[in-house]
């Protein structure tokens, strides 16, 4: 009797570690995908004017044909107000501001737009 508990208890153990294996491995693969990847946001082209934001705790926008966007993310090199950009963003509806001039967008890339 004592030979048939040792050998269940032998059995059920290396089938537990596999079975543990096996469930971690599932574990992670279903929490990675999860994850949002930068490329996989949604992104828009947006033309406009850089702006100082002058109220609160102030920051940067762009002021597009439609509205004042608040931006996330501008390099210092384009921190000129006034200054006419191109520029890919992405919508950040998981940030907050204090400022709440309009949408937060993050920059993805921008480049100047050259006066005629």
């Amino acid at each position: 009797m004592i030979y048939f508990a040792e050998i269940f208890i032998l059995h059920f153990f290396k089938n537990m570690k596999a079975h543990t294996l096996w469930l971690s491995i599932i574990l992670i693969v279903s929490l990675s995908s999860c994850t949002t990847s930068p490329l996989e946001k949604d992104t828009e082209i947006l033309t406009g004017q850089i702006k100082k934001i002058q109220v609160d705790c102030g920051g940067w926008g762009l002021k597009a044909d439609d509205e004042l966007y608040e931006l996330v993310k501008l390099p210092d090199n384009f921190k000129e107000n006034g200054l006419r950009v191109q520029m890919a963003i992405s919508n950040r509806q998981d940030l907050a501001s204090c400022t709440m001039v309009g949408p937060i967008v993050e920059v993805l890339s921008i480049q100047r737009i050259e006066a005629l």
